[in-house]
């Protein structure tokens, strides 16, 4: 009870000793909290999955490994180092070329056990063995992931050890100068080895965010910190911010793209992504969400909580484990928090629920199964790691770039902010509408009556990318083309509905007058087409054919609910009076601010016949001839003519308009 055994190796010859249990504990806590073996079956089974799982999605993936954590752990050292910054550059490339030549100062910081800090497979070190060629190429990747990520740890501990301090001390500076994910708890351990891929690392990033703003040695030391974080974060996002201000595209690139990576601009909408540091995001994120709503954007910091406590803290970690994925499909949430199915497929049948940006494979799997693809793709990108990340958009129906573009390249229009903003602004007017806000019933109308466009938009875009007469070179360019004016109609909607909303709320909205109400302010603020096409199908069919005839919307909007309020006179016993209804609107109709011409077709495309009498100084034949000289001298079709000459009233024989009069 009191010793444990141990059995280690040396020059080939095997030896046990029993070492006193205190003493075991010690040499145990310095020991890495990798996914160390369990005696439970299950337990033992499940590590070696999540362990798995780990490497497909970080030290497998080159993105990830020679990109996005590299980049990320040289701000978080530059943020974090005791050092001045010029001493960590320069010391950062002694120390790539100290672990490419296994320099003396690498090799000391080995036999002090640096790499005990890693993320990586710590227990087999740098090194690789010569097994099957497909975990040779794995071992010889995660090597180099290694070494890459070990970079910035052994520039601290030279910059320590030039500094005169101990190799101790040197090494416990360079484990903490990124994320130190040698520390652990016994529980947090095991979690992380088992059902919670990332917790340790989550719990130990935010430990050193704590620790290095609150437990600086000296005075200067925290001052010099809170300086690098305002350069590196505030600073940098801010001229980031401001080389690109006057760029259209940027300003339509998503949020959370801006939000979580420096990007620059390469013309045609594309952008290159730099991911910002953890901290550098979220004090980054402050400026660009303050600037934002100083411009008007209410919503500004909307999803920012979120955003902080998926960079910084563990929070995220403590609800995510190995099964997360399953849970996510079944509540239609992301990992962070977005929808998986978006609100453009609320009308359609799971196995429909694709687009050009989903992989064939999913496609197949959710026809036979009759299960949304879209959530298929979630699930095996989540689980598939590097492997998906390459498979997945090579069997897309879009004729996309594959996964050097989705790792380093954002594009405005593919990547815009427009589609989040849309749906979440009609979750938020339904929240309102649920309430009793009358006037948020209105804007739901609207933004809904925009979204079964949308959907037509959407089922444009697949039958472009499913048509195989089409080159890829076609089909980009097409795709690209609508998925612009969605993005377009997208964002005028949403400015729409802000002025829609405050528009209503000076008219009657209650029951009986909600209709009416709806339609005027929305004729103010989005156009009487709109309008128009809102109330009937058959009167925006008749508004479309009136404006060839030179009438705009806006005049036979007012005129046709004008008409709705004349009604027929009546005698003294109540009687209706023949024809007292078509002199009022004859009356009415000569009374308007308008061309002749446009009077004369407005009452016969009401219906009326115009007979002698009825309009001084002009005769029936005169009206029938004026009307159909006017239709014949229009630049349209032979049959467009005909059509507008019927709608007037006019006869049409073998394609002549016939004077009857």
């Amino acid at each position: 009870k009191n010793t444990h055994q141990i059995t280690f190796y040396h020059d080939g010859n095997r030896i046990t000793a029993q070492v006193s249990r205190n003493l075991f504990k010690g040499v145990e806590a310095f020991a890495p909290s990798g996914d160390s073996a369990f005696n439970n079956a299950i337990l033992n089974g499940a590590a070696k999955i999540n362990s798995t799982f780990k490497r497909l999605v970080t030290s497998w993936n080159p993105f990830f490994s020679f990109f996005r954590n590299p980049i990320r752990d040289i701000q978080e050292a530059g943020l974090y180092t005791r050092y001045p910054l010029r001493t960590f550059a320069k010391n950062y490339a002694r120390a790539r070329r100290e672990i490419s030549t296994n320099g003396r100062y690498w090799q000391e910081a080995k036999a002090a056990g640096i790499t005990s800090a890693s993320v990586y497979d710590y227990e087999k070190g740098l090194t690789y063995k010569n097994e099957s060629a497909i975990k040779k190429l794995g071992q010889r990747l995660e090597s180099a992931s290694n070494a890459v990520e070990m970079a910035p740890r052994l520039a601290e501990y030279i910059s320590a050890r030039e500094a005169g301090l101990s190799v101790q001390e040197a090494l416990l500076q360079a484990q903490d100068v990124t994320t130190n994910f040698g520390r652990s708890g016994v529980f947090a351990k095991k979690l992380n080895a088992t059902i919670m891929p990332f917790l340790n690392p989550a719990i130990q990033g935010f430990s050193k965010m704590v620790r290095a703003y609150t437990g600086k040695d000296a005075a200067q030391s925290w001052v010099n910190l809170i300086v690098r974080s305002i350069m590196l974060g505030l600073a940098a996002s801010a001229l980031n911010d401001l080389l690109n201000d006057d760029d259209e595209d940027y300003k339509n690139l998503s949020d959370y793209v801006k939000e979580n990576n420096y990007v620059i601009a390469l013309g045609d909408g594309d952008f290159i992504k730099i991911p910002k540091g953890r901290v550098a995001s979220v004090i980054g994120g402050a400026y660009l969400r303050a600037k934002w709503y100083m411009e008007g954007d209410e919503d500004a910091f909307e999803g920012w909580i979120s955003n902080i406590a998926s960079q910084v803290t563990p929070v995220d970690n403590f609800s995510r484990t190995i099964f997360s994925p399953l849970t996510d499909i079944s509540t239609n949430t992301t990992w962070y928090g977005g929808q998986i199915e978006s609100e453009k497929w609320s009308d359609t049948q799971p196995k429909d629920r694709y687009d050009e940006t989903t992989s064939s494979i999913a496609i197949w799997l959710g026809k036979v199964f009759n299960y949304s693809p879209v959530k298929i793709d979630y699930l095996l990108d989540q689980y598939g790691g590097v492997v998906t990340d390459i498979v997945l958009p090579a069997t897309t129906l879009q004729a996309e770039k594959g996964i050097v573009s989705q790792n380093l390249i954002a594009n405005a229009t593919t990547n815009s902010r427009w589609g989040t903003e849309f749906y979440s602004q009609i979750e938020k007017y339904t929240y309102k509408k649920t309430a009793g806000d009358a006037a948020a019933k209105g804007v739901v109308k609207y933004l809904n009556g925009i979204k079964s466009t949308l959907s037509d938009m959407y089922a444009q875009k697949r039958e472009i990318q499913s048509d195989k007469t089409l080159s890829d070179s076609e089909k980009n360019t097409q795709s690209k083309i609508v998925q612009a004016a969605i993005n377009a109609l997208q964002k005028d909607s949403l400015t729409n509905a802000k002025y829609l909303y405050e528009e209503l709320k000076k008219y009657d909205l209650s029951e009986e007058n909600f209709d009416n109400s709806y339609l005027d302010a929305v004729s103010v603020v989005v156009g009487e087409e709109f309008a128009l096409r809102t109330y009937n199908k058959q009167v925006y069919e008749k508004a479309k054919s009136l404006e060839k005839l030179g009438i705009g919307f806006g005049t036979y909007y007012d005129y046709y609910f004008a008409l709705k309020q004349i009604s027929a006179a009546t005698d003294a016993s109540g009687r209706t009076i023949s024809g007292s209804k078509k002199a009022q609107v004859i009356a009415f109709t000569w009374a308007q601010d308008i061309p002749r011409i446009q009077k004369l077709i407005l009452i016969m495309s009401a219906g009326y016949k115009i007979s002698d009498g009825d309009i001084r100084g002009l005769s029936a034949k005169q009206a029938q001839r004026v009307v159909a000289q006017y239709i014949t001298r229009l630049n349209i079709t032979k049959e467009e003519k005909a059509a507008l000459a019927e709608l007037c009233g006019l006869t049409v024989s073998n394609g002549r308009i016939i004077i009857t009069a």
